[in-house]
């Protein structure tokens, strides 16, 4: 091996492969996780067989409950703060600017 130093280009390059090919490997992991989720899911879950109309109404259960929980919390009434001009001022015997 020769003590050559590799140009910034050259290692931006091996950079940009090294990053392409870790960017590739990770999709196809991703992938291949996907696919045994799903066939996992196939293997061991029963299928819901629950009649469209049934499922239309537990929709709508769960709607109006939603609703009625928004309508039971009341927002808070803020309180009104007044602030005594002498309190905004820095020095304790100045006259406040804003009077």
């Amino acid at each position: 091996m020769s003590d050559k130093k590799m140009s910034s280009s050259r290692k931006q390059h091996l950079k940009s492969l090294m990053l392409q090919i870790a960017q590739g490997l990770i999709e196809a992991e991703a992938i291949q996780a996907e696919e045994e989720k799903n066939r996992y899911m196939d293997e061991n879950v029963p299928s819901l067989s629950i009649p469209g109309h049934m499922q239309e109404l537990q929709i709508e259960d769960l709607k109006i409950k939603v609703q009625d929980l928004k309508g039971k919390f009341k927002k808070p009434v803020l309180k009104k703060v007044l602030m005594l001009c002498s309190r905004l001022c820095w020095a304790p015997n100045t006259r406040c600017p804003w009077i």
